[in-house]
């Protein structure tokens, strides 16, 4: 069960003043909740990078032509065909080829040094006061458990909660702690 369906947004347990985000959708939160701190009651960062790891090839795709780039997008999903990762579970994988058809790689590639520039600052962290979930994976290296754990001391009103990995992020025992957090920030609804 993934960690969306188990929050069950057809009876709005999270309601429209919370805000969830997960990996760099948690840093964009973070930014946007602080420049609209009025509009948020609480807010839900799963598992927030320092800076986002973004491969430095990726910005090859802003010179190719279109039609290089779609070649590489269908070389790309033939290997993932061929080669399936084993680490990732079904879902994982599905979620995956899915990204990757949808992607437009010359906007990556053209977006990617300002991504790579990227530093979370805590600073506007410290600009939120409202009840905050931070959720910190301990052994992933994509999503730190420091920038997690840098977030949630930098918030006056944060809870932290440390998963193992980042399957365990996505879980859905994750999905319930996020919706009791919920729930107890607003009651039921």
């Amino acid at each position: 069960m993934s960690l969306m369906s188990s929050l069950h947004f057809g009876n709005s347990v999270v309601g429209a003043q919370s805000w969830l985000g997960a990996s760099t959708g948690a840093n964009l939160a973070l930014e946007v909740a602080a420049q609209h701190v009025c509009e948020v009651d609480a807010l839900v960062l799963l598992g927030p990078h320092s800076r986002v790891p973004v491969p430095r090839y990726i910005g090859i795709f802003s010179i190719l032509p279109s039609w290089a780039a779609e070649l590489w997008k269908k070389a790309a999903l033939s290997l993932l065909d061929i080669r399936k990762p084993r680490r990732l579970e079904e879902k994982q994988y599905e979620g995956l080829v899915a990204a990757v058809r949808g992607a437009d790689l010359r906007k990556m590639g053209a977006s990617s040094r300002a991504w790579r520039r990227y530093r979370i600052d805590v600073e506007t962290a410290r600009a939120i006061n409202v009840p905050t979930l931070v959720v910190g994976a301990a052994s992933d290296s994509f999503h730190s458990n420091v920038a997690a754990m840098a977030v949630a001391n930098a918030m006056p009103t944060v809870t932290y909660h440390e998963v193992s990995n980042f399957t365990a992020l996505h879980a859905s025992a994750t999905g319930r702690r996020v919706a009791d957090f919920c729930k107890s920030t607003h009651g039921e609804r």
